[in-house]
């Protein structure tokens, strides 16, 4: 997680400006954006440090919110055991079977876990290091080939399948030729306003020709819909996480954790050399490498990686699988966990902090007390005669 720098400039407005029709739609939808989003606050006076900070915190809790509310919308809908469903539970290199045909020797369940978390884990050591050298060596076609196949892959295969097990369950008739259709059409309007860089400059100077005279805030329009992709792409990729066993994604997300430490804080880290690397380019003129879209989801306040969000649904996601208590409670200490990392950032020195210890050390502490003790708890309650719902 890095936090950007928040500029304080003078208001730009002129109120002399005759009213045009130009002008005329530009307060219409500017009221209607305000409406929607909120108005935004005015620059023009300094801010004092605790707005600076509830800024800062509300850029982040939107798109996390929405990561959440869709990731736990399509495990309900779709079903996802805690124990693992179809297609990737058997793709796994242990497979301990489904249901009634899972092992229940807890020693073989441990081994296999431990064996799959760690084959997930090389993975993401694998991408890492590919990307350090490609951060490196500049190769950043190479870089935006990589993720808009990914990006496609994502956006096409979890929207199809998910769609498909949606109505297998529900006994909905729907065609495959207008699932795939509306999935590809999605996934290439995705592609065109995350990755082509000439759109979003178009777009940019659009906004600044047309509303910035009415409008001082930060985000421009079109960011709006292409923070939506982001999240719905970190949406996809936690499924293959929510159809895995129970035990894999926790000793996964174990290992996950100390190697965010360890990338991001160690003089050694991939992560923390890719910073410093940057920060030595910078300092001495160097020609950046510009970060590919689809990496950083970024706004004027904050940068958050992709993987962040990504591993954030993937635990409430687990959660959602057991049931409305623990999700509920762990998707609150995942906003907890993030916000303190959001402040202990702003308050310290540090350019960076690794998004991830906090934030899932308190939703697994959470998860955990809400499933074996707040569950049975608000269970013989209910059953007492105590609550009524």
């Amino acid at each position: 997680m890095e936090i950007d720098s928040i500029e304080i400039t003078p208001s730009s407005n002129d109120h002399n400006v005759p009213v045009t029709t130009t002008t005329f739609k530009c307060h219409f939808f500017h009221n209607i954006r305000d409406t929607i989003i909120g108005k935004p606050t005015p620059t023009s006076t300094i801010e004092s440090k605790f707005i600076r900070y509830c800024r800062v915190l509300m850029s982040m809790q939107q798109p996390v919110a929405f990561l959440l509310f869709t990731t736990v919308a399509y495990v309900w809908i779709c079903g996802l055991h805690h124990d693992g469903s179809d297609p990737f539970i058997r793709n796994l290199p242990v497979f301990l079977g489904i249901g009634l045909n899972r092992t229940t020797d807890i020693s073989t369940i441990a081994l296999a876990s431990l064996y799959n978390s760690l084959f997930l884990l090389s993975t993401v050591i694998f991408v890492t290091l590919l990307f350090l050298i490609l951060f490196t060596f500049k190769c950043r076609k190479l870089c935006f080939c990589i993720l808009i196949g990914a990006f496609v892959l994502t956006t096409t295969a979890a929207p199809i399948y998910l769609t498909w097990k949606a109505c297998v369950r529900y006994n909905i008739i729907l065609d495959w030729f207008t699932v795939v259709f509306f999935s590809w059409n999605f996934s290439i309007v995705g592609v065109l306003l995350v990755h082509w860089e000439t759109l979003q400059e178009t777009l940019e100077l659009y906004h600044d020709h047309n509303w910035t005279a009415v409008s001082e805030s930060p985000l421009n329009a079109h960011n709006w819909i292409v923070h939506v992709y982001l999240v719905l792409n970190a949406v996809g990729l936690t499924w293959p996480f929510s159809s895995m066993d129970e035990w894999t994604v926790w000793s996964f997300l174990v290992l996950l954790v100390l190697w965010d430490l360890f990338a991001v804080l160690t003089p050694c880290g991939p992560l923390r050399y890719i910073m410093e690397l940057e920060r030595k380019r910078k300092t001495n003129g160097i020609d950046q490498f510009k970060l590919p879209p689809g990496l950083i989801y970024e706004t004027p306040l904050f940068q958050l990686g992709t993987g962040d969000l990504l591993f954030y649904g993937v635990i409430v996601g687990r959660a959602a699988t057991i049931s409305f208590v623990c999700c509920s409670c762990t998707a609150l200490a995942i906003f907890a966990g993030m916000s303190a990392t959001i402040w202990i950032t702003v308050q310290s020195d540090m350019h960076a902090l690794p998004a991830l210890p906090l934030a899932i050390v308190l939703a697994f502490f959470s998860l955990f007390t809400s499933r074996y003790l707040l569950v049975d708890y608000l269970t013989n309650n209910l059953n007492a005669g105590i609550l009524v719902i």
